[in-house]
């Protein structure tokens, strides 16, 4: 199966590049004719390939664009499959002379744009080969000295599979190389498809070695087979990689230089990788609920057939015991189900099969991860992960809009409310399920869902007491195929001065690399290894900071009221750019940037966001005037801990007690402490210092204690700053969060 895959992906490749190679012995031996009679032009190549009479014939004419057709099947024509311009025209049936396989197209006026260059291509493709040449005939209108088109398409690769990267021009050249997104150089040579790295380093690869095993077995929907001569005088710069990994992921350059002027022209390549062969998606419109399983792009061969099969708690099923209609096409795999009472929830897969121009066919699955209830097109999203002697634990789910929902799994057998504001009908299993020591999270989004169609991504998190699990759900939702630009976003850090704290920032989109910027001009690489920034120079010792960090966590994770519980990975994969910085001084207070750059795109974003140290968790707080007066401590924004009790002290450090004579009134809630002196004493107690004593507790339980002391007087200046400042990030969070 995985040999079958590394073909599959071959075909893909070179069709999605649209360009082929020639053999290394058989490029002279393709004969080409160039017709200009009547101002029809007439291109034929032909070659003698004995015990073939299946193949097909690819055209690429002087403006870059692909004419391809099948030159027989069962003894018929069969329609051009590339767009046909110019009004071209092929052989009804191909014609073969002694022996020779003949290609030919005819083209009719108008002719301008093909007179701006004597350089064409042309290819006879086979089960197992390919046979090429460039054709060049110099034509009485033909435009000189036009500076040619250097052209190249994404490449869309399954993760593991060998893939082909490059680009070409019409015309030959001398020299050429490409650069990976991590800044790796491989130079192309034109005796072999190999790369070359920088030095004398080569790549392990026996490269006919392998093309002669990977030829030995049936390939099934290979309709190219990528020929050992990377051909420089057809203009063509491509080269091979295998296990296609996350690192081939992004930007390639490809720049080579013509064989005539000696000049040097460069394009971008996209390298995408995928985990399947097939994208899933599901969407919602008129009642109507649509499951599709499409192939990636630009894979060659077509779908033929297909069948759904749903998989639930009663059991499996395939499409064909209900009267639904499944339909496809060369590309997509569909299902539509009625908004009705069937039995349709549960998880879907798509069964496709593959055939490509020479009949080989072949078999792959894909699932589509969202469960579908036939009676409200409620969406469920479910993430899970092994966690072995942890019952406790909490959910958060982020989704596509930005919108956080975080929920307690269990606490005592209890289900815990949603902790922030919950929106579209959101709703959560009573306790969260434990299967085979998976812990499971998930929640249903009821209709309406307009909202959700700004991004097909997704988040979930599985935290415990002492790490967070992070991962993406992606594909699982697709209500409109249009995407606008991700919006990037962070919030306002708050610290306590001597703690570690995190800074960042995050989009609802993949990133591949960042950086933080702080206020006095320091940069901070953020890596996605890990979520401890790269300092510039050699200022720090990274692998003793990170044994450091590592002790400082395991102190730090029996604090209860720490701003943030910081995952093992800055995952630039959940578009999440987030940096520990240890020991919270003032020289971080101020106005920090976040940039980062998005994968697959050629778009960076940055966002400033504030970060406040503190001397204690606490901003205290009064009312001005005289009776009632109100102190109060406040807790630091975001703390995830709760206040679960509070007491408060005079100025003389002696205890107020809830039924004291004084006429006060204590109370608090999650964030606040406060007492109230119903006649305030303002001879006796102005400008006094009172303590309020604080408990917290977080969701596993734990519990700290902290303290802090509130002036009776009238603020100064810096504590009306902070006052306003907490008000201000108060009124923003709730709106980001509502």
């Amino acid at each position: 199966m995985a040999l079958k895959a590394a073909f599959l992906f071959f075909g893909t490749i070179l069709i999605s590049l649209q360009f082929c190679h020639v053999s290394c012995d058989s490029v002279g031996d393709v004969e080409v004719t160039v017709d200009a009679t009547s101002g029809r032009l007439s291109f034929e190549c032909s070659r003698t390939i004995e015990k073939i009479n299946d193949y097909k014939c690819k055209f690429q004419l002087s403006n870059g664009i692909f004419i391809e057709y099948k030159s027989q099947n069962n003894g018929q024509q069969v329609n051009v499959t590339t767009p046909v311009k110019y009004q071209i025209s092929h052989p009804a049936s191909t014609e073969v002379k002694d022996g020779k396989k003949i290609c030919k197209i005819e083209v009719d006026p108008p002719l301008e744009e093909l007179e701006k260059s004597n350089s064409w291509k042309c290819w006879i493709t086979t089960r197992d080969n390919i046979f090429g040449n460039y054709l060049e005939k110099q034509l009485n209108t033909t435009i000189k000295n036009i500076s040619p088109i250097i052209s190249s398409n994404k490449v869309y690769v399954k993760h593991a599979d060998t893939f082909m990267v490059g680009c070409q021009v019409m015309q030959p050249i001398d020299s050429c190389f490409l650069k990976s997104p991590n800044g790796t150089t491989f130079t192309v040579t034109n005796s072999d498809i190999i790369p070359t790295y920088p030095g004398t380093e080569k790549m392990n690869l026996d490269m006919e070695n392998y093309m002669k095993r990977l030829y030995s077995s049936k390939n099934p929907v290979r309709t190219l087979t990528p020929a050992i001569n990377n051909n420089f005088s057809m203009g063509d710069c491509f080269t091979m990689f295998p296990n296609a990994g996350k690192s081939h992921e992004g930007d390639w350059t490809c720049q080579l230089r013509l064989n005539s002027t000696k000049k040097e022209i460069t394009t971008k390549v996209s390298v995408i990788i995928k985990e399947s062969y097939l994208m899933p998606s599901y969407r919602k419109n008129n009642g109507i609920k649509t499951l599709n399983c499409t192939a990636i792009p630009t894979l060659p061969s077509k779908i033929n057939f297909c069948q759904w099969i749903l998989r639930n708690d009663s059991g499996t099923y395939v499409n064909t015991d209900w009267n639904i209609k499944t339909l496809h096409n060369d590309t997509s795999c569909v299902i539509n189900l009625p908004d009705s009472n069937g039995p349709y929830k549960g998880k879907w897969s798509c069964s496709v099969h593959f055939k490509n121009d020479f009949g080989d066919t072949f078999h792959t699955i894909g699932d589509v991860e969202v469960t579908v209830d036939a009676t409200s097109g409620r969406l469920s999203f479910e993430c899970s992960r092994t966690i072995e002697k942890i019952n406790d634990y909490k959910c958060k789910f982020q989704l596509s809009n930005g919108i956080f929902i975080e929920y307690k799994s269990q606490n005592n057998g209890q289900q815990v409310n949603v902790t922030t504001p919950v929106k579209y009908q959101i709703s959560h299993p009573a306790p969260a399920q434990v299967i085979n020591g998976k812990k499971i999270c998930k929640i249903e989004v009821d209709p309406p869902l307009e909202k959700l169609n700004q991004s097909d991504i997704w988040k979930c998190w599985i935290i415990t007491r002492e790490k967070t699990f992070g991962n993406h759900l992606k594909n699982t939702y697709q209500l409109s195929t249009e995407k606008s630009k991700p919006n990037i976003s962070s919030s306002a850090v708050f610290v306590k001065a001597g703690d570690m704290f995190m800074a960042g920032c995050q989009v609802m989109h993949p990133i591949d690399y960042c950086y933080l910027v702080s206020p006095n001009g320091t940069q901070y690489a953020v890596t996605t290894s890990q979520v401890l920034p790269n300092y510039p120079g050699t200022e720090i010792q990274l692998e003793n900071y990170q044994k450091d960090t590592e002790n400082y966590n395991k102190r730090m994770y029996k604090s209860t009221v720490r701003t943030l519980r910081p995952s093992e990975n800055s995952n630039f994969s959940m578009g999440d750019c987030f940096g520990l910085i240890k020991n919270a001084v003032k020289t971080h207070e101020g106005n920090w940037t976040c940039q980062l750059h998005l994968a697959n795109s050629h778009d960076s974003m940055a966002l400033n966001f504030t970060v406040n140290v503190t001397e204690s968790y606490f901003i205290p707080a009064h009312t001005e005037g005289s009776s009632p007066k109100t102190l109060s401590c406040n807790a630091l924004p975001s703390l995830p801990s709760k206040v679960v009790d509070c007491r408060w002290a005079f100025y003389n450090g002696t205890m107020i007690p809830e039924d004291s004579a004084l006429n006060v009134t204590m109370s608090k809630n999650d964030t606040s402490c406060m007492i109230t002196f119903n006649e305030w004493r303002s001879k006796e107690w102005h400008n006094e210092k009172w303590t309020c004593f604080v408990q917290f507790e977080n969701d596993f339980g734990d519990k700290f204690h902290a303290s802090t002391t509130v002036s009776s007087s009238t603020m100064s200046l810096p504590m009306f700053i902070s006052v306003v400042l907490l008000t201000i990030f108060s009124l923003l969070h709730y709106v980001y969060t509502c």
